[in-house]
């Protein structure tokens, strides 16, 4: 993930910083999250998560809508330009991540492959398990 960031860093494609990818990422799996759900991705405060976002909305890669029984309640999508400029980040991130790998022989590529089944397979469980936490435990009366 650091080579990742340090490369996105290096050739910043529109200007944005790292937290904005991540915030064009969390719309393109979440269409209409709300700024509450940036804010928990990024693990940032209301008015710096209001900040990205309003930055990305001035650069007509993101746009917020009103809800229609709530208008209080606002989502967020991407625009068709924020779609290509986030696709074009995925495809340099792939791009660096093949030039790094490519020395590696079958049997590493093989290793990194199973590694990282077994680690989606735990963080998965993870999730899945954060969704449907298990109950608390009853503590006796001292």
């Amino acid at each position: 993930m650091w080579s990742i960031r340090q490369n996105m860093r290096r050739h910043r494609q529109a200007g944005l910083s790292v937290p904005q990818f991540r915030i064009l990422g969390l719309l393109d799996h979440y269409p209409r999250a709300s700024l509450a759900c940036v804010c928990e991705h990024l693990g940032c405060t209301a008015p710096t998560g209001s900040r990205l976002v309003t930055r990305l909305i001035a650069k007509k890669l993101v746009v917020s809508r009103q809800g229609e029984k709530d208008r209080r309640q606002v989502s967020l999508l991407l625009t068709p330009r924020g779609a290509q400029v986030l696709e074009k980040a995925r495809m340099n991130a792939r791009e660096l991540l093949a030039t790094k790998v490519e020395h590696l022989s079958d049997a590493e590529l093989k290793s990194i492959e199973e590694a990282m089944g077994l680690l989606g397979r735990i963080f998965t469980a993870q999730v899945d398990a954060s969704k449907n936490p298990a109950p608390k435990r009853q503590t006796r009366p001292r």
